[in-house]
């Protein structure tokens, strides 16, 4: 009791002796049981007798140290303390006037974790296997959904398929960030998510890129199958044009061969004229409309020959008159074109013959003399030429008499050795009676 900073209390009398407990004045009782005495904290210096009871007024004491015991063993009060040797008769105990030390329960600073979000947590195994067979399936009935509406365009089936593509990994990266997000961490997870955004963009890009190719290769397979219309339209599609479109201009020269072969020739030479004026881009298909125009020419004559129009024949002999003056046309061609020549013409005169215009008629049979005159067509042409003088002076004299005189002579002179020839010397040479 020799610190300064404790206060001194006076004892109280008489206590009686408390076995275990300090020698104090006036203990001589017998042990009695033990009390049961609220533990107060001692704050005497080591050594110092241990005050009991203080009485009288008194100040407050500064607030207690804590118990050498810390959570979660304390309790909520000090434990009592009790000595089973104690004996005295116990004064009824003095209230302490300070508060008694109470510990608190403080909150436990560890957390239970809180439980993460469903989009958070890893997915089932069977769950991503199940999701790539889904997509599959979309995909592939995106082909058909778009073979079935374009009539089995392999284009189409591809652009149905990208665009599929491209909303199936919108929809990956969207739901991958979205679980982001949430909190899923899982590395394995993540980089399944990446690997499917990445194939599927992959099958997209590649549809969509592979539309014009497919086109393509559609047309070639209308084009080998004799699909003609079919394969113009798909190589359309796939962005041929005229004038230098070689596609364009190969299906329309085997498309006239198709009809030629047929013995279809008006069809078959209008689709080489589409070729020689509206591709002359390419020169290589031009020149081979050109080489089937002769020989749809030469299969149409010998099939029809007189029976053919005036248009047409007049339009075959332009044709074969320009191919035959073409740079491309080697020997063999202006060979060919010389033996059709001189029958075009000659059909020409019989047609103008039948409709009665002999000037024009003579016209054409006479060139036929002068240019083809080693053709077998020229001797036709000689005959016919004398019937057409003699046509005409016949009209001629029905009309004005004096204009029959030069084509009598003609005939006479040129023409002598036919028939006409010889009844036009016999006109001129008769006697003529003129009255008025």
């Amino acid at each position: 009791m020799d610190d300064p900073q404790m206060p001194t209390f006076p004892i109280l009398p008489d206590i009686p002796h408390v076995s275990g407990g300090p020698d104090l004045p006036g203990n001589t009782a017998a042990p009695l049981a033990a009390p049961q005495i609220p533990y107060l904290p001692d704050a005497s210096p080591p050594g110092a007798p241990y005050a009991l009871y203080p009485s009288g007024p008194y100040a407050p004491a500064p607030p207690p140290a804590p118990p050498p015991y810390a959570p979660p063993y304390a309790p909520p009060y000090a434990p009592l303390y009790a000595d089973p040797t104690a004996t005295a008769t116990l004064y009824p105990p003095v209230p302490y006037a300070g508060t008694p030390y109470f510990v608190p329960l403080l909150p436990s600073p560890f957390r239970p974790p809180a439980r993460a979000s469903w989009l958070a947590q890893p997915m089932p195994r069977a769950v991503p296997p199940i999701l790539g067979l889904w997509g599959l399936s979309l995909l592939i009935a995106a082909v058909v959904v778009g073979l079935l509406t374009s009539r089995g365009e392999w284009a189409s089936g591809a652009r149905f398929a990208g665009i599929v593509g491209i909303v199936l990994a919108a929809i990956c990266l969207g739901g991958l960030l979205i679980r982001l997000l949430a909190g899923f961490r899982l590395r394995a997870g993540i980089l399944l998510g990446l690997a499917a955004i990445v194939v599927l963009g992959a099958l997209a890009s590649s549809g969509l890129r592979l539309i014009q190719p497919l086109y393509l290769g559609q047309a070639h397979s209308f084009e080998a199958s004799h699909d003609f219309t079919r394969a113009l339209e798909t190589f359309r599609l796939a962005g041929a044009t005229p004038p230098t479109s070689r596609d364009l201009a190969r299906v329309y020269d085997e498309w006239g061969e198709a009809l030629a072969h047929r013995g279809d020739y008006p069809d078959a030479v209008t689709s080489f004229h589409l070729v020689r004026e509206d591709y002359y881009g390419a020169p290589v298909e031009v020149q081979r409309s050109w080489s089937d125009l002769v020989l749809a020419y030469i299969a149409w004559l010998h099939r029809d020959g007189a029976a053919l129009a005036y248009d047409t024949t007049l339009t075959m002999l332009a044709d074969l008159t320009a191919a035959h003056g073409l740079p491309t046309c080697a020997a063999t061609c202006k060979a060919t074109i010389d033996q059709l020549l001189p029958e075009t013409i000659y059909l020409l005169g019989v047609q103008f013959v039948a409709q009665q215009n002999y000037t024009s008629a003579i016209a054409y049979f006479e060139q036929i003399q002068t240019q083809f005159h080693t053709s077998p067509y020229a001797k036709q042409a000689y005959s016919a030429a004398a019937s057409a003088y003699y046509a005409l002076g016949q009209s001629q004299l029905t009309t004005a008499c004096v204009t029959a005189i030069p084509t009598f002579k003609t005939l006479a002179s040129t023409y002598a050795s036919t028939p006409q020839g010889a009844k036009a010397k016999a006109a001129l040479g008769a006697r003529v009676t003129v009255t008025g």
